[in-house]
């Protein structure tokens, strides 16, 4: 939910609106992709959904990073987003680090 305040606070012009639909649409993945994880009923379904939402994670700090570089937002706001989406990627490698008994 803090990347959708996030992008509130952005004037929508032609250049965030491509920006923000990708940035929203790879975080908004990192979740649905856990949900669908716990749905799944097998290991291997849990670990396919948990690996796309790593992935999802990873992407979507590439677009935070895009949005540090462009300067055009606070970077206070960006570094928390940063440092939440790096904490969450961090619980999701483990957890998939447990479930496949590395852990």
């Amino acid at each position: 939910m803090d990347i959708i305040h996030f992008a509130k606070l952005l004037n929508f012009d032609t250049i965030n609106q491509i920006l923000l639909r990708q940035l929203i649409g790879s975080a908004t993945s990192v979740s649905a992709n856990i949900v669908e994880a716990f749905g799944s009923g097998t290991k291997k379904g849990f670990l396919n959904f948990f690996s796309i939402a790593h992935k999802s994670a990873k992407e979507t700090l590439y677009w935070l990073y895009i949005f540090r570089e462009t300067k055009i937002v606070s970077q206070k706001k960006l570094e928390k987003l940063i440092e939440q989406c790096s904490e969450l990627n961090k619980m999701i490698v483990a957890s998939i680090l447990t479930i496949k008994g590395k852990r």
